[in-house]
This record gives C-alpha cells, sequence and structure tokens, in this order.
C-alpha cells in the first residue's frame, strides 16, 4: 500500500471518528470520574460549609460578619469548582452530539452513557445552583436526611418545643456538639432567654464545658437564672469560679444537687474546695462551711484530704469533740495524711485537756515515727521541745538539750541551756538560730538585762566568749529588732568592753538614745550611768547610780548600782571619799544579804 494511500485512509477515519482524533473521546470511566468529581466537591462544600447554612436557618437568615465571609469564600471556591466540571461534562456532550460514527448506538445510546451523560449535567447543574444559593434552605425532602431533620427542629423550636431536636439528637449523636455551638452564637446576640427550650440550654453549657477557650461567663450567669438546671449550672460554676468564686460555690452547691448526673461528683467537690478557701479568707462563715463539706463528704468515699479540711473547720468553729472523731477516723485509715491528723489530734486534745504531760509523751511518739524527711518533723519536734520546757524543770530542759539538733530549735535549745544555768551555750544556740521570733527577741533581751546587770561578776567569773557571745547577740537582735530595749543593750555591751575612753561615734550614739528614751528607762538609766563613769563625769555618775540603786532596791540590780554610786562618790572630792568610804564600812557591818562578789568589791574600795 503507498503512502498517498494510507494518507488518504487517516484523513477519512479522522472524519468519520473525531473524537478519537485528538484522545477527548468520552467513554463510561470518564464520563464517571466528572460525576464523582461534581459528588465530591459538592460533599465538601456541604460539610465545609454545614455550621454556616444551620446557622443561617437557626437564625432566620441571619448570619455573623464572621460567618458570612466564610460562607463567601466557600460559596466562590466550589462553585468555579462545579462550573469547571459542568464545562468539561458540556464538552463531552457536544462531542458525542457532534459523533457521526455507525456504532454511535452501541457505544453511547445502548451502554447508557449518553444518558448518564445528561443527568450528570443535570445534577452539577443543580448543584451549583444549591452552592449559590447556599444561604436558602436545602430542598431535600430526604426524611433520613441530616439537614431535613436539622430544618425540621429549628421550625418546631420556633414554636417552643424541642421534641424533634431530640430526635435528630439521638439519632445523630455526634451533632451535639455543633447544635451547642449553634445555641451559643445566637444567646451571644439575644436579649431574652425565655424561649430557649431546656435542649438548648444543655446544648450551650456542654459546648462551654468541652471547651472553655472562648469567654461564656455573661452568657452562662444570665442562663443559669433562666433554665435552672444542673448541667447549666455546673458550666456556670466553671466559668466564674476564678474571679467570682462566692457565686461559683453557689453554683455547684446548686450543680451537685442531682446525684445523677455524671457531673455531680466533681460539683460537689468543686464547692467543698470553694467553700474552704472563702472560708480561709474569712469570706463565709462556719455554718455555711460546715453544711457544705458535709454534703460533700457524704457522697464521697475515702477523701481523707477532704475529711481533714472538714477537722480543721469543725476545730475553728468550737466543735472540737467532732473534730476529734474526724481526725481519729483519718489516723485509723492509715493514709498519707494520717500523721498530720495524729499531730493536730494531739494539739487539739491538749488545747481540751490542757494536759501537757500526755502530749509530750504523744509527741516523743509520734517524732520516732516520724521520717526526718517529712516536713512535719520539724514541726513535731519544735512543739515537742516548747512542751517540754514549758513542763518546766532541768530534766525536760535535758531531754530538749538531747535532741538532735534541727535549724529550727537552736533558740529552743537555748531556753535549756539557760534553765540548766549554762549561759555561754544559750547565748550560742540564739546566735545560731536563723530566725527569731518576737518570743525569742524578747528572751534575748531579758539574757542580756540580766547579763548588763552583773556584767561585773560575768566579766570575772565566767568564760570571756559568754561576753563576746552576749556582745554579738546584742547587734543581732538590733539589727533584726527595732525596739529602744534592744539599741540600749547593744550599746551598753560595746561599752562596757572599751579598754579606756568612749569612743567618740560611741558617745554621740548614746547622746543622740537620750531624745529617744526617758531616764525612768532602767536599761537606759545604767547605760547612761555607765557611759558617764566611763568619761570621769562622777558627779553626773553618781547621782544616776543613785538613782538607779533605788529603783532596783528590791532585785539583783542593787548592788552593783550601790557599789559603783560609792565608787563615784569616792572620786569626786577628798570629803566625799571619806562619805564613800564610810557608807561602804557600814554596809559590810549592818547587812548580811551582800553578794560575795560586791562584798569583796566593797572591801577593796575602802581599802584604797
Amino acid at each position: 500500500m503507498s503512502r498517498k494511500t494510507i494518507a488518504t485512509m487517516l484523513i477519512l477515519l479522522s472524519i468519520a471518528l473525531p473524537c478519537w482524533s485528538n484522545g477527548n473521546c468520552p467513554d463510561e470511566k470518564s464520563i464517571t470520574s466528572l460525576a464523582e468529581r461534581s459528588k465530591q466537591t459538592y460533599q465538601d462544600f456541604l460539610t465545609t460549609t454545614l455550621y454556616q447554612r444551620l446557622s443561617c436557618q437557626y437564625n432566620d437568615g441571619q448570619l455573623s460578619e464572621q460567618n458570612k465571609k466564610i460562607l463567601t469564600r466557600a460559596v466562590k471556591k466550589y462553585s468555579e469548582a462545579i462550573k469547571q466540571i459542568l464545562a468539561e461534562q458540556l464538552e463531552y456532550k457536544k462531542y458525542l452530539e457532534d459523533y457521526t460514527g455507525s456504532d454511535w448506538e452501541n457505544k453511547f445510546g445502548s451502554t447508557g452513557l449518553w444518558n448518564q451523560l445528561k443527568k450528570d449535567i443535570s445534577n452539577s447543574q443543580a448543584r451549583l445552583s444549591q452552592i449559590k444559593n447556599a444561604n436558602q434552605p436545602a430542598q431535600n425532602t430526604n426524611k433520613d436526611d441530616f439537614e431535613t431533620n436539622a430544618a425540621i427542629a429549628f421550625a418546631q423550636l420556633k414554636t417552643g418545643s424541642d421534641e424533634h431536636l431530640n430526635k435528630t439528637i439521638e439519632k445523630w449523636p455526634q451533632s451535639r456538639e455543633l447544635f451547642g455551638k449553634l445555641v451559643l452564637q445566637k444567646l451571644d446576640t439575644l436579649a431574652d432567654y425565655s424561649k430557649i427550650t431546656p435542649t438548648e440550654a444543655v446544648l450551650a453549657a456542654e459546648a462551654v464545658i468541652k471547651n472553655t477557650s472562648p469567654n461564656y461567663t455573661d452568657i452562662l450567669i444570665k442562663l443559669a437564672d433562666t433554665a435552672q438546671l444542673p448541667i447549666v449550672f455546673y458550666a456556670a460554676g466553671e466559668a466564674v469560679q476564678k474571679d467570682a468564686p462566692l457565686q461559683g460555690l453557689e453554683f455547684f452547691i446548686q450543680a451537685g444537687k442531682d446525684k445523677k448526673q455524671t457531673f455531680a461528683a466533681d460539683a460537689l467537690k468543686k464547692s467543698a474546695d470553694l467553700a474552704y478557701s472563702l472560708y480561709n479568707q474569712n469570706i463565709i462563715g462556719c455554718e455555711k462551711t460546715i453544711n457544705v463539706l458535709k454534703n460533700y463528704l457524704d457522697q464521697t468515699a475515702d477523701d481523707y484530704n477532704g475529711l481533714y479540711c472538714y477537722a480543721f473547720v469543725l476545730k475553728n468553729c468550737q466543735k472540737k469533740e467532732s473534730a476529734i472523731k474526724i481526725l481519729e477516723q483519718i489516723i485509723n485509715s492509715n493514709d498519707t495524711i494520717a500523721i498530720t491528723a495524729e499531730y493536730d489530734l494531739i494539739m487539739l486534745k491538749l488545747e481540751v485537756e490542757n494536759d501537757y504531760a500526755p502530749a509530750a509523751q504523744k509527741l516523743k511518739a509520734l517524732l520516732e515515727k516520724t521520717d526526718e524527711n517529712n516536713e512535719l518533723y520539724n514541726s513535731i519536734l519544735e512543739t515537742y521541745c516548747k512542751i517540754l520546757l514549758n513542763l518546766g524543770g532541768k530534766e525536760n530542759a535535758q531531754k530538749v538539750v538531747n535532741l538532735p539538733a534541727k535549724n529550727n530549735i537552736p533558740a529552743l535549745k537555748a531556753r535549756a541551756y539557760w534553765i540548766l544555768g549554762q549561759k555561754n551555750e544559750a547565748a550560742d544556740h540564739l546566735l545560731k538560730a536563723e530566725n527569731l521570733s518576737p518570743q525569742d527577741v524578747d528572751f534575748c533581751i531579758i539574757i542580756l538585762r540580766q547579763s548588763a546587770v552583773n556584767f561585773d561578776e560575768l566579766a570575772e567569773a565566767a568564760d570571756k566568749n559568754f561576753l563576746k557571745n552576749c556582745t554579738n547577740l546584742a547587734e543581732k537582735i538590733n539589727f533584726q529588732d527595732t525596739s529602744i530595749d534592744a539599741e540600749i543593750l547593744s550599746l551598753e555591751f560595746q561599752l562596757v568592753q572599751t579598754d579606756s575612753n568612749c569612743p567618740e561615734i560611741l558617745a554621740q550614739q548614746i547622746e543622740q538614745i537620750c531624745q529617744k528614751t526617758s531616764i525612768e528607762n532602767p536599761d537606759f538609766l545604767r547605760l547612761y550611768a555607765r557611759f558617764n563613769t566611763k568619761k570621769g563625769d562622777f558627779e553626773q555618775a553618781y547621782d544616776l547610780w543613785s538613782k538607779l540603786a533605788g529603783v532596783n532596791e528590791n532585785n539583783n540590780g542593787f548592788w552593783p548600782a550601790k557599789y559603783y554610786q560609792l565608787m563615784c562618790l569616792s572620786k569626786i572630792s577628798e570629803k566625799k571619799h571619806q562619805k564613800a568610804i564610810h557608807a561602804a564600812e557600814v554596809l559590810l557591818h549592818s547587812r548580811t544579804d551582800i553578794p560575795q562578789f560586791w562584798q569583796k568589791k566593797l572591801i577593796t574600795l575602802i581599802a584604797q
């Protein structure tokens, strides 16, 4: 066959079968593929815009600006996609209409492709129309279609009935959250909630509970006032508990009343937590707190932390016998909080019975079975020490001294050492204490005051470390305590340890203290007397020591003051020296209560 003959045959063939020549001849596969694309595109549109279209129906054709934008973008996107598919389907239709082959019937007629293509085109055109009119109610009358049922439910809601809405949710349970979002959106713009049905209120509350990121607080408060349903109360409680805990408490109390609800237990727990917190802030009183806690505990098993809080409130509300029973219940449980409960029980019984000896024994036993790493250990140890010291006696003081050293008890050991007469150890432990309580500072002042009164005797008889410790202790409490007593004692210990004349800075500080206190203050009187003695103003010093001797006539500060009074008098003049010697001799011969140290000092004064 010649080339010319072959070319002629190909031309004739292309005329007879035009769609084969360019490869675009439709077949079952290509027609079906376009139909599936059209169907899937429309389904994607329905899925993407379901919320916006339902919102439009639910809100009587009204859409928020945001939803309008979402729907408009989707309509444009999916319309263009359907148009492209429809254009290809119409092109296939033209190919089939223009096909002149004798086998047309076999290929497109009897096979049903022609009729299928026409039907597919009609479907695409209908879908395009429905996309463009997406804000209109769907025309689907299939009773099993979700959107049809939703439309019926929305129409029925306008009459005040939520029966069909409940049936729709029952058939499509996954739609609960979607309906809840629709209700919340509506409530956000609705002024009157009275027409909202119970089901709508429940759906809105569920939606908030599931997704708490948006702030629906105001909606829920208003809805709780209108609907008054347990789940709405619960959602409202969740929303307000941080910013308005008192209101949250009331919501949770209401939510927990229906014990059949799945959230009831959690509502009761949260009401108990809020009540306990508000009680500790003095916002609610005893009766309210006790009732809420009891209501929660009656419905809850084995919440020993809750029981402990309950016992704490009972104790503080003067229901101590009831508190004791609750604490005993916790102890018997062997729960992790049992040791704390046992400690509180010991202290509560001590408060009720006022018997310190058995309390000390119980605390010792509790201390022995408590791990030192337990945060309660130090509290038990400290309380045990305080009770031993309160019982008094050297035996109990020795028990305190023998206890292992802990960061929080040096000040208590100091008291024990003081009772045992070990003064230097007492001062040393007070210096070791990291923090001094106001009571500890008062004890320091007592030590320093007694030491200052008998400074001369201590300087000769005591360990020099004690005087050094006292000086450091005076500086420590003067730094921590702003009282005038602490400042005076600190200055006095600095003064008595100067070897010669008083340093200028120290002298200025002592003179300045005159502006802060009265000469009637015994501590200042003693400081100022020492100061004037140190600088050689014996007449002034004599007057001050004389006044101090009168103040201390009936205590151990008398003899130091009396000695210095006579010593200063002896240095004023020869005549007064003789007077001082005579007075000293009279004292030695007439008084039998002169301490040995000061007796020797008076004898030495006479011998000078």
